[in-house]
Order: structure tokens, then C-alpha cells, then sequence
């Protein structure tokens, strides 16, 4: 994309966000003892740069801290993103990890649609961890119920070859306490099955974030299999 970018047109900073979250199983929230429980704290932020006014680059950075392994880990991801119009993205993905000592790459592609009281957005990707591989899907939708309220709803489904599957599904809810800061929740559940052994958990979570720039945010959502889990 910066090779085919003129030469005549400056990078342009598009927008970005930063933001803090809090996750937790609710069998661990009425447990005798939250300090080994299966939670996550997250700090994460994206920052997206326009190389022409049809191209532009995504860059995301994440730190988790795991309660119940006691271990924190880093996610790193890179767009590159095509707008077909003002409302329609298309873009390639790539997500580097690393969970419990081992390397976790994900490649794939994704894109996005603004309506006028609600948004939406798809990816397909392809991981890779431990020298299983994965296929990942992932949608996600958001309504404007109110000026500064808004409701969503997620999904996201990774296979390992069959032996490992992770689903998982969330209702949330954002409030806009200004134009650039948002107070989110979000109650779910996630199936896992391992080796044909599965288990349902409920999760909550809750987080706050701060957008910046011309757009009020970056493009798309930060990917990864560390963001979809709620707990570890």
C-alpha cells in the first residue's frame, strides 16, 4: 500500500482509541476467592493512519494480565484497510500473540458497513498456535438506541482442527458520557469443547474507552484469540 500510495499525499494520523477493561466468569464473582479466578484485566489501544484517501493502516497494541494462570501476555495486530465509500471498509488482518509461552498467529480478512442507526462488522481469519490451526470467525453489530446509548451484540467461534472449539456470545451496552469518552458492559457466555469434553460459563465485563482524531476512533476491532477470551 505505500509503495502504490503518490508520493504527493502525507500521511495523515485518521484516528484512534485507548481503552481499559475489566473480565470475569461468574462463577469466580460469587466464589469464596476472587484471587484465583478465571479474569482478565486488559489495556488496549489502536491508531490508524490514512496514506491515500482510499488506503490506510491499522496498528493495535494490547497488555493482558491473566488472574487464575498469573501471567500477562501482549497482543500485537496490523490492518491494512480499503474504503469502497464513506460507510463500507474492507481490509487484511494480522495478529501476533503469545499465550502461556507459545506463539499465536492469525491472519485474515474483514470488513464493515455504518447504517444509519447501526453498524456492522465481519472477519474471517486463520490461526495458528502450538502447530494447531485454527479457523476463526467473528460479527459483530451495534444499534443506536438512544444519542449516547448503544447496544451490541457479538460473536466469535475459533475450530482447532475439530479437537478444540471456542464459541463465544455477548450482549452489551455503551454509554457515550461525551463525543470521545464511552462506558461499556457486557454480559455473555462462552462454550468451550476439548476433545469432545465441553463447558458453558457466563462472563461479564466492564471497560471504559477514550477516542481520538478526525474519526473518533480507529476502523475496526482489535482481533486476536487473547481478546476473545474473557478469562484465563
Amino acid at each position: 500500500m505505500a509503495i502504490a500510495a503518490p508520493a504527493t499525499h502525507a500521511v495523515e494520523f485518521h484516528g484512534g482509541d485507548v481503552s481499559l477493561s475489566f473480565s470475569r466468569f461468574e462463577d469466580d464473582l460469587i466464589g469464596p476467592s476472587s484471587s484465583t479466578s478465571f479474569g482478565k484485566t486488559a489495556v488496549q489501544g489502536s491508531f490508524q493512519f490514512d496514506l491515500t484517501p482510499d488506503f490506510g493502516v491499522q496498528v493495535d497494541a494490547s497488555y493482558f494480565e491473566f488472574n487464575r494462570v498469573d501471567q500477562s501476555e501482549v497482543s500485537l495486530g496490523l490492518h491494512g484497510i480499503y474504503y469502497l465509500d464513506w460507510a463500507t471498509a474492507v481490509g487484511v488482518y494480522y495478529t501476533h500473540e503469545e499465550l502461556l509461552s507459545s506463539n499465536v498467529d492469525e491472519l485474515g480478512v474483514e470488513g464493515s458497513r455504518s447504517f444509519a442507526l447501526f453498524d456492522i462488522e465481519a472477519n474471517l481469519g486463520w490461526a495458528e498456535y502450538r502447530g494447531d490451526h485454527a479457523t476463526v470467525l467473528g460479527l459483530q453489530a451495534d444499534y443506536e438506541l438512544q444519542p449516547q446509548l448503544f447496544m451490541g451484540l457479538g460473536l466469535d467461534h475459533a475450530d482447532f482442527d475439530g479437537a478444540t472449539e471456542l464459541t463465544r456470545v455477548g450482549v452489551g451496552i455503551d454509554y457515550a458520557v461525551t463525543d470521545s469518552l464511552r462506558l461499556s458492559g457486557e454480559l455473555g457466555v462462552t462454550d468451550a469443547t476439548v476433545m469432545g469434553s465441553s463447558a458453558d460459563d457466563i462472563f461479564i465485563e466492564i471497560g471504559a474507552s477514550y477516542a481520538f482524531g478526525t474519526s473518533e476512533g480507529a476502523r475496526f476491532s482489535r482481533r486476536g484469540l487473547l481478546d476473545r477470551l474473557p478469562g484465563l
